[in-house]
This record gives C-alpha cells, sequence and structure tokens, in this order.
C-alpha cells in the first residue's frame, strides 16, 4: 500500500469516525428533544389543571357568596380581615425579631432597670459625703 493510499485511508477512516460521533450526537439532541416537548407537554396540562381547578374554586365561592345574605357576606370578610391581620402581625414580628429589634416587653423592662439604677445611683450619692467623693476624685 502506498503512503498516499494509507493517508487516503486513514482520512476515510477518521472520516466515518467523525461522522458517526457527529450522528450520534444528532440522535442524542433529538432524544432530549423529545424529552423536553414531553416535559413542557405535561407541564402545560398541569398548569391547565390547576387553572381549571382555580376557576371551579372562584366560580363557587361566587356561588357561595350569592347565596349568602348581606350580612354573613360581610361577617366572612370581617372574619378573613383579622386572619390577614393577625398572620401580617406575626410575620412582622418574626422579621423584628430577625433584625434583632428589641420587643415593647424588652423596652420596658429595660426602662425600669434603668430608672431602679438611678435611683440606686441617687440614693448612694446621699450617703457618701460630698468630701468623701472629691477627695476620691483626686
Amino acid at each position: 500500500m502506498t503512503a498516499k493510499a494509507k493517508t487516503t485511508s486513514k482520512t476515510n477512516n477518521l472520516s466515518q469516525k467523525i461522522k458517526k460521533q457527529l450522528d450520534d450526537v444528532s440522535s442524542k439532541v433529538i432524544q432530549v428533544e423529545k424529552k423536553a416537548e414531553k416535559q413542557v407537554s405535561e407541564i402545560l396540562k398541569k398548569s391547565d389543571q390547576v387553572r381549571k381547578d382555580q376557576l371551579k374554586k372562584v366560580q363557587t365561592l361566587i356561588k357561595d357568596a350569592k347565596r349568602m345574605k348581606a350580612s354573613q357576606v360581610l361577617g366572612k370578610a370581617e372574619e378573613l380581615r383579622k386572619d390577614l391581620e393577625t398572620r401580617a402581625i406575626g410575620g412582622f414580628g418574626k422579621i423584628m425579631e430577625r433584625l434583632n429589634v428589641p420587643s415593647r416587653k424588652d423596652t420596658e423592662l429595660l426602662k425600669r432597670k434603668v430608672n431602679a439604677l438611678e435611683k440606686r445611683i441617687k440614693e448612694l450619692e446621699g450617703e457618701i459625703p460630698q468630701s468623701e467623693t472629691s477627695a476620691t476624685a483626686e
């Protein structure tokens, strides 16, 4: 076999390997595309089902509201408002706690302690004669 023939044979061999690898990659890309299409289709079906379920719930709520008397609707609205307010306050409390902001209770406790300490300092200042405090200051 001549050198040219060997080179041609190697080139053909390399060319076939590259073509096979490209075919494999193409095949895998097609498989991935099919899987992606299937997943997207499933997601769309699920989201459509969720949308339908939510629509049914809203329609049911509207029907229930129509059946209720105005006072019942107002009562329900007030109940929902209180629930929302309770949840908001709880959430706000958690945020303040995470930020390490003292509560009103903590502040009041500190205020009482400071007042007690100020009172005690005044008592102690009254017990020590003025001449002793100036002598210790020197």
